[in-house]
């Protein structure tokens, strides 16, 4: 397994890094812009990593596990949005997050256009959960998230979309969805990896345009369904 050094030294890379976004022609003008952010640390001998279980007070995806992030507030930056979301939901101090740069554009099925910020925490966070939002903490070693043994792969088809999902296991949680699949990319940029999954996100989003996926009325300008999310 890859050292914490060099783990640390393959996702500050991302500072300097382009990452790939969404055509601006792509993002249909019924989307909302969301930003999540993915926090890792060192602590005890190993990097860490925060995930969030939704708590059961929420009317959508309850008990799903996702990342600290929510909706862009008006006049907000990425950083911005991404620190205050992770502090409302656990309470992070965000002046003790470097925030090293962004993996690459995703969407999702509530019809989100989605940047994933990614940060160091120089200290070990004492978190503390906003019941209203999050059920639970999870916070697994990446050793865990690297074992292929709690990994699954599936085709997965739905309204008219065909793509790949990667489910992880992590105590008794499954990580799935865009959750799972930003959470890979994260964890291929510790290795040095670097895998691009941008263009093959660009490519579903356009495939769901384009077949009963988001099954209302476009024109109309409202919302669709809460649907899975996907990648």
């Amino acid at each position: 397994m890859i050292s914490n050094k060099e783990f640390k030294k393959n996702i500050q890379q991302l500072e300097q890094q382009e990452r790939y976004q969404f055509q601006a022609e792509l993002i249909p003008s019924w989307f909302e812009k969301a930003v999540v952010l993915i926090l890792f640390w060192e602590e005890a001998g190993t990097i860490k990593v925060v995930l969030t279980e939704r708590s059961a007070k929420l009317k959508n995806h309850t008990g799903e596990v996702s990342f600290p992030g929510g909706r862009m507030e008006q006049g907000e930056s990425l950083m911005q949005t991404a620190l205050r979301e992770a502090n409302e939901e656990i309470g992070i101090d965000r002046q003790k997050v470097n925030m090293i740069g962004r993996l690459d554009d995703a969407w999702s099925g509530a019809a989100y256009h989605l940047a994933a910020l990614v940060g160091w925490y120089d200290d070990i966070p004492n978190f503390t959960a906003n019941t209203d939002e999050v059920g639970k903490i999870l916070i697994p070693d990446i050793d865990e998230l690297y074992d292929e043994n709690n990994r699954k792969e599936r085709i997965v088809e739905r309204h008219g979309l065909v793509f790949k999902s990667t489910s992880i296991k992590y105590q008794d949680s499954l990580i799935f969805g865009l959750t799972a699949d930003l959470l890979c990319e994260a964890l291929e940029q510790g290795l040095g990896t670097n895998t691009e999954r941008g263009s093959r996100r660009a490519e579903n989003l356009q495939n769901a345009l384009n077949s009963q996926f988001f099954a209302y009325q476009k024109s109309n300008g409202n919302r669709p369904p809460q649907s899975d999310l996907v990648k």
